[in-house]
């Protein structure tokens, strides 16, 4: 289980850097990790799974895309 964001860094490699963030956001449920992830898609849904596994619907008003940002605030209602 990934849990230090300095290892995702490291990767020169988009896909598999953005991965590696999503994975430490959901493992350590902090959604700053989010924040690193370059592609807009891969960040939202990061954002929509912290958001989800903390019960916390702020954190789906990170979200850009109003089909994620749904879902996020419906897995959370």
């Amino acid at each position: 289980n990934e849990t230090n964001p300095a290892n995702c860094e490291k990767m020169t490699e988009t896909t598999a850097r953005d991965t590696c963030y999503n994975m430490v956001a959901a493992n350590i449920q902090d959604p700053s990790a989010c924040e690193n992830i370059g592609r807009s898609q891969q960040k939202d849904i990061c954002f929509s799974g912290v958001a989800t596994k903390l019960q916390n619907v702020s954190l789906c008003e990170n979200i850009l895309d109003s089909s994620i940002n749904d879902l996020c605030v419906n897995n959370i209602k």
